[in-house]
C-alpha cells in the first residue's frame, strides 16, 4: 500500500451504546532495515503502553501484547482519498489515530 509495509492492529469498542462492538483498526508504517522501530515509530511507543516496558528485542515485538486488554483510543474520521480529495459522507470511515492509555488489562 503506497509502496510502504503497513501492520494493521485490530479493536473492538467496549463502551455501551450505539457503537459497541465496532471493529476499528489503527495503522502501523513497518521500516524494513536492521533497527525497523525508532523511539518515534507508533507501532513501537503503542507497543510499550500495552506492554508496560521496552521491548528486550525490538525485532522480537509481538501483537499479543495488546490482546485482552481495554485501551482509551482516540478515533478520528477519515475525510479525505490518498490523493488527498474530499470523501463523501458515504465514504468516511473511523480509525484508531492513537491509544491514549491502558484502562484494563495484565501488563505482560
Amino acid at each position: 500500500m503506497w509502496r510502504q509495509t503497513k501492520l494493521f492492529l485490530w479493536f473492538v469498542t467496549v463502551t455501551p451504546g450505539a457503537f459497541y462492538g465496532t471493529h476499528l483498526y489503527m495503522v502501523c508504517d513497518v521500516t524494513k532495515g536492521k533497527h525497523p522501530w525508532g523511539p518515534g515509530h507508533k507501532f513501537l511507543r503503542h507497543w510499550i503502553l500495552a506492554a508496560g516496558r521496552k521491548p528486550e528485542r525490538q525485532g522480537r515485538m509481538t501483537t499479543k501484547v495488546f490482546r485482552n486488554k481495554i485501551f482509551l483510543a482516540a478515533v478520528r474520521v477519515v475525510e479525505k482519498d490518498a490523493n488527498g480529495g474530499t470523501r463523501t459522507l458515504a465514504q468516511q470511515y473511523s480509525v484508531i489515530d492513537h491509544l491514549v492509555e491502558l484502562v484494563a488489562g495484565p501488563h505482560d
